[in-house]
């Protein structure tokens, strides 16, 4: 009796005691063979012959990703996770969040084997937040002819503002003329309206 061997794929554990925290809007670098590799291995090769060569969304219980985050959308390097992107860039995955996101995400890690052979092994983690300035949407517009004068309420401002984290906003004031000199732009007169 003859027995041929047949490449088996590599086992890709999950990492439950990872501990990962990142933060909200920023890189989050993972050494791959410290975090994700640490306790994958393969019957038939060396385990520093595995790679890691990218990741898929965490799924549910029918298969479906859960909350799929393409961070540069258009098939480049970054790879969709749950509520998070990665791409590996040498010994490093790099993680970054979904825009503003923050809370727990997620990924799938595809460990290969030198035939190609591939297994998948997740992983959750833990975004912290930031604290975001508020931000405007820009609808408020007035066209002023040169030498005229027109109003902005201060109410017209902070209609287009608002916060990412629901704080109370309040208006500050302006700042200074674009070049400086109040004089060639015009003035500003704040009346509390």
């Amino acid at each position: 009796v003859n027995v041929e061997a047949v490449n088996d794929a590599p086992v890709a554990v999950p990492d439950t005691n990872a501990a990962l925290h990142g933060t909200e809007d920023e890189i989050l670098r993972i050494r791959i063979d410290t975090i994700l590799k640490d306790n994958d291995y393969d019957i038939d090769d060396r385990w520093e012959d595995l790679r890691i060569v990218g990741i898929t969304p965490l799924t549910d219980e029918d298969g479906n990703p859960i909350d799929p985050f393409d961070y540069d959308g258009n098939g480049g390097p970054w790879q969709a996770g749950s509520n998070l992107s990665a791409r590996v860039a040498g010994d490093y995955l790099e993680i970054i969040s979904r825009t503003d996101f923050y809370g727990f995400a997620g990924f799938s890690y595809i460990l290969e084997d030198p035939s190609g052979a591939r297994s998948l092994a997740p992983i959750e983690l833990y975004f912290d937040p930031v604290n975001d300035a508020p931000r405007g949407s820009g609808d408020v517009e007035k066209n002023v002819r040169f030498g005229r004068t027109t109003s902005i309420t201060v109410a017209e401002l902070m209609a287009s503002v608002h916060d990412i984290e629901g704080e109370a906003i309040s208006f500050a004031g302006l700042h200074p003329a674009l070049d400086g000199d109040a004089a060639a732009n015009g003035t500003a007169v704040i009346d509390g309206t």
